[in-house]
């Protein structure tokens, strides 16, 4: 192969869980560098699905001709991207959510950002939370800047105890057979606070025994704790890495864990319009900062007011000045956002 054809540094071994199938078509993709066929691309996910420790992944891979560029707050004006001048001919750059405010006027860098990357002679390999670049999508096309568009995909049930188990030594976890699970009656009712209209009720709920459940079908198959439980992690987390290991440390005692434990976090989500647009704000970006959503609220707006009001709810958290998504509310908030077309 002549020297000038020479394939990128990138190295094929992988020792990440998952992501195979994303890091091959990366690779393909780096390939069209040194042949002139550029492609940009562009990989999404939703928070806490991993698209960071993959684009980290590329970069452990390389060896040289790479640039990397991690965003960790909203890029307010063009010299912050002043790396972009003298970067090499490969360019990563994680979470380019932070490249615009949802306001008049906050598109500035982003349209800049744009501009550069039709360079002829780079490829931007760029990490995108979904909901941001959904929405930008639908204004800039940002797929006609980046023909490749990698979807983080969801980790299977092998996956995610592959991925919680890779933290512990072997037999160091203690998986106990939840006798009282077992024991529960197949549908049971619990009471719960339900607000109807202006009044507050008590309601009963029903919930049903999934074990036992099984157990009428299945009395000849023997299923170990362990698989019960990493079944159920699976399950409450949507086959989300981040909210299942979030889940996991919630449920687990020292080193002892039950099925029981793990429980489907329910949230009653009740908020007002300004409420959702800045819930809305916070899912798109990560991490978000409260002069930065004052900002974007605008001053009629009570910033302080609204993120207790969600604070109080369990569906934000709050780290000195920033705010992020709960990672166990993660999909209570999607489906109520999409319901009420904050996002898309």
């Amino acid at each position: 192969m002549p020297a000038d054809k020479k394939e990128p540094e990138i190295k094929m071994e992988q020792q990440i869980i998952g992501f195979s199938d994303e890091i091959d078509k990366i690779w393909k993709a780096l390939n069209t560098l040194e042949t002139g066929r550029k492609t940009n691309i562009a990989i999404i996910s939703e928070p806490y699905a991993g698209k960071t420790t993959l684009i980290n992944e590329i970069e452990r891979l390389s060896i040289k001709k790479i640039t990397k560029i991690s965003l960790t707050k909203i890029v307010k004006n063009k010299e912050e991207l002043s790396a972009l001048d003298n970067s090499e001919p490969i360019v990563l750059i994680d979470d380019c959510q932070y490249l615009y405010m949802r306001k008049i006027g906050g598109f500035d860098v982003l349209e800049y950002f744009l501009d550069r990357v039709v360079d002829p002679d780079k490829i931007f390999i760029t990490t995108w939370n979904i909901f941001s670049w959904n929405y930008l999508n639908e204004i800039y096309q940002l797929d006609h800047y980046f023909p490749v568009v990698i979807k983080v995909p969801k980790f299977s049930q092998d996956m995610i105890k592959q991925l919680i188990m890779s933290r512990y030594q072997p037999d160091e976890v203690k998986f106990i057979e939840d006798v009282e699970a077992r024991n529960k009656p197949l549908i049971h009712f619990y009471m719960k606070n339900v607000k109807i209209g202006p009044f507050t009720i008590d309601m009963p709920i029903p919930e049903i025994n999934y074990k036992n459940f099984e157990g009428l079908y299945r009395k000849k198959e023997i299923v170990a704790p362990e698989d019960v439980v990493f079944k159920k992690t699976y399950n409450v987390s949507f086959g989300n890495p981040g909210t299942a290991v979030v889940i996991w440390n919630r449920s687990l005692e020292a080193t002892t864990i039950k099925s029981s434990k793990i429980e489907e976090p329910i949230f009653n989500i009740d908020i007002d319009y300004s409420e959702s647009f800045i819930l809305s704000i916070i899912l798109s970006m990560k991490t978000v900062s409260r002069e930065d959503l004052k900002g974007i609220a605008g001053s009629r707006e009570d910033i302080d007011k609204i993120l207790y009001r969600l604070m109080t709810q369990g569906l934000i958290t709050q780290d000195k000045d920033t705010y992020s998504i709960t990672s166990e509310a993660l999909y209570s908030i999607v489906a109520y956002l999409r319901k009420s077309r904050q996002v898309i």
